[in-house]
């Protein structure tokens, strides 16, 4: 099945595994398109690890993986979806996380901004948050003008460096 994102992108869902480690089961999603380039993937890495080291508190909205696979061209990334079980929709400007705005863009009143989150309504009727797309983000941090421009060139010219395009 596959669902429409963002222009030129496609999300496609991937089937579920279990962790042992994390003991949950996760939903997988590949996204691809043009947005879904190694240059472009790193900088959406980068803005994952500046959320967790800047804003703690959002860590747990965060995809519990994001990696670039050559094989399939694409993004792999956590379904929120659940396989297509939960509603999903973007973000409106009043449900966009408190301290994101401020902390990574230099135009916190942003229109673009409500595209970095996701609401989903549960099976069970929960209603919940998550984070998923950076594109916006990554943008302005690129334009420089933040405080954490510099820490987000830095880490994403490692991750590129390495062909790091993972994190877990």
């Amino acid at each position: 099945s596959d669902n429409q994102g963002e222009v030129n992108t496609r999300v496609l869902q991937a089937g579920e595994f279990h962790s042992n480690v994390m003991g949950r089961k996760y939903h997988i999603a590949v996204k691809r398109g043009e947005l879904c380039q190694p240059t472009l993937i790193s900088g959406e890495i980068a803005i994952v690890q500046l959320i967790w080291n800047h804003l703690p508190e959002l860590r747990g909205e965060l995809p519990a993986f994001f990696l670039y696979s050559q094989a399939l061209q694409g993004v792999v990334t956590e379904d929120f979806t659940e396989g297509g079980k939960n509603d999903i929709w973007q973000t409106r400007p009043h449900e966009v996380p408190r301290g994101l705005a401020e902390t990574l863009l230099r135009k916190p009143d942003d229109k673009e901004l409500p595209t970095v989150g996701f609401m989903i309504q549960r099976e069970d009727g929960a209603l919940v948050r998550r984070l998923g797309d950076f594109n916006t983000v990554r943008f302005y941090l690129l334009q420089g003008g933040n405080a954490l421009a510099d820490e987000f060139l830095e880490i994403m010219g490692k991750l590129y460096k390495n062909q790091a395009w993972y994190v877990f």
